[in-house]
C-alpha cells in the first residue's frame, strides 16, 4: 500500500521486540548517552537540552539524518516514523477541516488556532492542502520555536497568513480579534496532567462556537521504548487511551469525537466539537473526571508545559487498536454512539455530548508545543 504513511514488516516488527526493545530499554543509559554522544547524534542534544522539543520534532518530522546514530533513532525509530504518519494524518484532516468549515460558513478567510504550536508544522501543510483561503494563529509559550515557524511559513508563501503570538495559552481569549472557526491542540497533551489538560481546553471551548471542530491526539506505549526515552532523553510522556483523552476534552466542553489511527498504532488523531448543549458527567467520563490528577506523577515539572513527543530506536510491533468510546457516555436524549472509518483504514468512533466549564487551577501550565 503506497499512501505515504510508514510501515514495517513482519520480520523487523519481530526483530524489534527480541532484539531491539531488550537492548534500547535495559542496557545501562550512561553507556547509551555515550553512544549517542560519540555518533553526534543531533536528536539526543536537542533533547537533553529540551526533552521533546520543537527542534526534536523538526528533525523526525524531516526524516533525513545526518549522522549515523540519528539514521537509527529517526528513519527506524517507531516514534519519529509515527510522528511523520500523525504530520501526514493530521495535515490532510485539518485541510478537511477547513474546507468544510469554508462551505458551511460566510466568514472568509477560515481561522485556525493553534495552541501549543510550535513552528506550526502541521498548520502549514494544511494551509497548503486545503482548497479554501485560511490564516492561522499559532500561539506558544517558547519564542524560539518562532523563528523557524516564519522560515517555514515564508518558504511556502503564507507569512501574510499566519501570525505569531508568544504567551499563555489560557490566556487565548485576550489574543483574539475574531473567533476561531477550527483549534489545533496536536503534541501537548501527552505533555499535560488531566486537570491540565481541561484547563486549556475549557480556555479554549470559551471562544469557540458551538459546533466547531478541535483537533488532538493521544500517545500509546506501542512503540515499545518508553523506559529508553525516560532513562536516556529524560522524556517522560502520559499514555492515555482515547476513551480517558476523550472523556477529559468532554468534561471541557466538547463531544462528537471521531478517531483517526495512524497506521503503527502510537498516535491516534481525534477530532472532535464545541458542545451545544450541557455535558451529562456520567459513567466512566466521570470516573475520569473525578481522577483528574492521576497522571500527574508522571509527568515532571519540566516537561509539564507539553513539549512534543519525541523519537525511539524502536520498530513498532502491535497492530493498530481499535477505538473504544465506552467510557465516553453521551448525555440522556443525545445522539447514539457512532462508527466510521478513518483516512487509513482504521475504526473510528463518535460519541454526543455537550459542554462543562472548568475553572482554571494554580499553576497550570500556559504550554510548549510542536505540532
Amino acid at each position: 500500500m503506497d499512501d505515504g504513511f510508514e510501515r514495517f514488516s513482519r520480520v523487523r516488527w519481530v526483530f524489534k521486540r527480541i532484539f531491539t526493545d531488550p537492548i534500547a530499554n535495559y542496557l545501562p543509559a550512561g553507556f547509551l548517552r555515550g553512544l549517542l554522544r560519540f555518533g553526534k547524534s543531533e536528536l539526543a542534544h536537542a533533547n537533553w537540552a529540551d526533552p521533546g522539543g520543537w527542534r526534536s520534532m523538526v528533525i523526525s518530522y524531516d526524516g533525513k539524518p545526518r549522522q549515523w546514530a540519528d539514521r537509527i533513532l529517526v528513519s527506524g525509530g517507531a516514534v519519529s516514523m509515527a510522528l511523520r504518519n500523525r504530520l501526514r494524518l493530521a495535515s490532510s484532516l485539518l485541510a478537511e477541516l477547513i474546507d468544510k468549515a469554508a462551505s458551511e460558513s460566510a466568514t472568509k478567510p477560515i481561522h485556525v488556532l493553534c495552541l501549543g504550536a510550535g513552528p506550526g508544522q502541521v498548520v502549514v501543510r494544511a494551509m497548503e492542502l486545503a482548497t479554501s483561503h485560511s490564516r492561522a494563529t499559532l500561539v506558544d509559550i517558547n519564542p524560539d520555536a518562532f523563528s523557524f515557524g516564519r522560515e517555514l511559513a515564508a518558504r511556502r508563501g503564507l507569512m501574510e497568513r499566519v501570525s505569531f503570538i508568544c504567551g499563555d495559552c489560557r490566556d487565548v481569549k485576550t489574543y483574539l480579534t475574531e473567533p476561531p472557526a477550527i483549534v489545533k491542540m496536536l503534541g501537548i497533551c501527552e505533555y499535560l496532567t488531566d486537570r491540565q489538560i481541561v484547563d486549556i481546553a475549557s480556555c479554549a471551548a470559551a471562544v469557540m462556537p458551538a459546533g466547531s471542530p478541535i483537533i488532538f491526539n493521544n500517545i500509546t506505549r506501542r512503540h515499545g521504548n518508553d523506559r529508553f526515552l525516560r532513562r536516556v532523553f529524560g522524556l517522560h510522556m502520559a499514555y492515555r487511551t482515547c476513551d480517558e483523552l476523550c472523556a477529559l476534552m468532554r468534561t471541557a466542553g466538547f463531544d462528537d469525537f471521531v478517531i483517526h489511527n495512524e497506521p503503527l498504532g502510537v498516535y491516534s488523531v481525534i477530532v472532535g466539537h464545541r458542545a451545544r448543549a450541557p455535558v451529562a458527567v456520567t459513567g466512566g467520563l466521570a470516573k475520569a473526571a473525578g481522577g483528574m490528577a492521576t497522571l500527574s506523577g508522571s509527568v515532571p515539572a519540566a516537561a509539564g508545559l507539553a513539549g512534543v513527543a519525541a523519537v525511539s530506536p524502536a520498530i513498532i510491533a502491535d497492530a493498530v487498536p481499535t477505538a473504544r468510546a465506552a467510557d465516553i457516555a453521551p448525555a440522556a436524549g443525545t445522539a447514539p454512539m457512532a462508527t466510521a472509518t478513518g483516512p487509513v483504514g482504521t475504526t473510528a468512533t463518535s460519541a454526543a455530548g455537550g459542554p462543562s466549564s472548568a475553572g482554571p487551577p494554580a499553576g497550570a501550565p500556559g504550554t510548549v508545543g510542536h505540532g
